[in-house]
Formats: C-alpha cells, sequence, structure tokens
C-alpha cells in the first residue's frame, strides 16, 4: 500500500468515526429532548387533572350550596317564629276558624339534629274552615309534622287540637 492509499484509508476512517460520534451525540440530544417533551406532556396532563379536580370541586360546592339552601328553605329559624305565629293567625281568619296558639317551644340544634319548634295549636269552626286550615298548614314550606291531633265536634261545630311540629335550623 502507498502513503496516498493509507492517508486516504486513515481521513476515511477517521470521517466514519466522527460522524458515527456525531450521531450518537445527535441521537442523545434527541433522547434528552424527547425525554424533556414527555416530562413536559406529563406535567401538563398532571396540571389538566388538577384543574379538572377543582372544576368538579367547584361544582360539588355548588351543588351543596343548592342543597343547602333548599334545605333551609323548610327549617324554621328561632328568628321567624313570631313571623310564623302570625301567619298562622293570618291564616285562621282566611280559612275561617278561630285559633289559639299555646306552648310554643323551639328547642335548638343539639350535635347532629335538627331543632323544633312546637306548638299547640286549638281551633273551631266549621268543617269546612277546619279542613281548609289544616291545607293551608300543609302547605306551608317548612319541613312538618302534625302529632296527637283531636277532633271533637259540638253544636257550634268542629274543634280540633294538635302539636305543630317544625324542624329548625
Amino acid at each position: 500500500m502507498n502513503n496516498k492509499t493509507i492517508i486516504k484509508l486513515i481521513f476515511s476512517i477517521t470521517l466514519a468515526i466522527i460522524l458515527v460520534v456525531s450521531n450518537f451525540y445527535v441521537i442523545s440530544l434527541i433522547n434528552n429532548d424527547l425525554e424533556k417533551i414527555a416530562k413536559t406532556k406529563k406535567d401538563i396532563i398532571v396540571e389538566q387533572n388538577k384543574k379538572n379536580i377543582f372544576s368538579d370541586v367547584e361544582e360539588k360546592i355548588q351543588q351543596l350550596e343548592i342543597i343547602e339552601s333548599r334545605i333551609n328553605d323548610v327549617l324554621i329559624s328561632e328568628r321567624e317564629v313570631v313571623n310564623f305565629i302570625s301567619t298562622l293567625e293570618k291564616m285562621a281568619v282566611n280559612s275561617g276558624v278561630e285559633v289559639t296558639i299555646g306552648k310554643v317551644d323551639f328547642k335548638e340544634l343539639e350535635e347532629d339534629k335538627l331543632g323544633t319548634l312546637s306548638m299547640n295549636l286549638s281551633f273551631s269552626g266549621s268543617w269546612e274552615s277546619v279542613n281548609s286550615y289544616v291545607e293551608s298548614i300543609e302547605k306551608l314550606q317548612y319541613l312538618k309534622k302534625i302529632n296527637a291531633i283531636r277532633l271533637s265536634k259540638s253544636n257550634q261545630g268542629w274543634s280540633v287540637n294538635f302539636i305543630l311540629e317544625i324542624k329548625a335550623n
């Protein structure tokens, strides 16, 4: 082999080594960039999941607020008691009955139990007016229960006595 051929051979081997090394270097750069892209995609997905979870939590909070509002609408508060009694009296007048409201008792909330407003209602009138008054009470928005109802008929009409319980907050 002559010198020219050896130089060409060395140059070719050197060039091949440079190309192989540079290819490995470029491939490692591409791999690093691909890893960075994969990590960034993963971070984006994590952040999107957090955002979705946050949106779900916000939606659940809004739903709970609506439920809480609906629950509060059917519960009576202590500050509403006087107006509630006035409402019962006005309903009695509109129904044509004479009403007596006695023994009003407001029990506060206890731990995980609702409070209760209880009162004795006694009223009298014709059957139609007594029935109309009871229906008016039943239509009230509050969560209520009628206990210990007693009906009696006399020459003047019907007399009704019961304990009205309303759940309170």
